[in-house]
């Protein structure tokens, strides 16, 4: 949900335009990498209305024969959250990414491992329950729990599954439903969680294209 500050609000969809634009800009700001970058922002769009709980969403394009470990979640999000608050007072209920895990190659643990250790420093009687998706995940009941493990080597103790539902027939045949015991919400917690699980996935052998989804109340 964001509420636009007062003195912005009457310009309703330009500010909305006005603001991605500006977030594109941003994300070009720092000039090309050197050789080849890791990703272009080349789309954005989104919808501020309370009817809408999708606020704003940016697609990259990220080369074929990429890499690097990690998938641009991270600094999207970023750039996404920056350009909102400017706008107005943010409450950011969820995240979610369409990863292509098919095309991206390394082993991200190192960084992960220092993502964990930020996370722990919170404080440890702190409990917020998080809901963590994985859409287009076909997968039998024992191999989502070997996922659940694999997440949860990548995030405890700084954050806990204690459930994994889907896998095997049935409706949710495609998805992996988590529940999360985390010490804090965020979106960087939020950010954390789905590129720890897409890394759980990939290191269990899902490569294939994924939409991961975290969110809390």
């Amino acid at each position: 949900m964001l509420e636009p500050y007062p003195w912005l609000a009457a310009e309703g969809d330009t500010l909305r335009e006005r603001v991605l634009d500006l977030a594109l800009a941003r994300a070009d700001a720092p000039g090309p990498d050197e050789g080849e970058p890791r990703w272009r922002a080349c789309d954005h769009g989104g919808d501020w209305s309370r009817a809408s709980g999708e606020l704003v969403w940016l697609r990259a394009d990220v080369p074929e024969d990429v890499r690097h470990p990690r998938l641009p979640v991270q600094p999207m999000t970023r750039l996404l959250v920056a350009a909102l608050g400017r706008a107005g007072a943010l409450v950011l209920s969820g995240v979610r990414a369409d990863l292509p895990l098919q095309i991206t190659a390394g082993d991200a643990t190192g960084e992960l491992e220092d993502l964990r250790d930020w996370f722990a420093l919170a404080d440890p009687s702190a409990s917020v329950g998080t809901t963590l998706v994985a859409t287009g995940v076909r997968a039998s009941r024992a191999e989502a729990e070997r996922v659940r493990d694999a997440l949860r080597e990548r995030i405890a103790p700084a954050a806990e599954p204690h459930d994994v539902r889907g896998g095997g027939p049935g409706p949710d045949a495609d998805r992996l439903r988590f529940h999360v015991r985390t010490r804090e919400w965020s979106p960087e917690v939020a950010v954390w969680l789905v590129e720890a699980a897409g890394d759980a996935l990939r290191a269990t052998g899902h490569a294939v294209p994924v939409t991961l989804t975290a969110s809390a109340p």
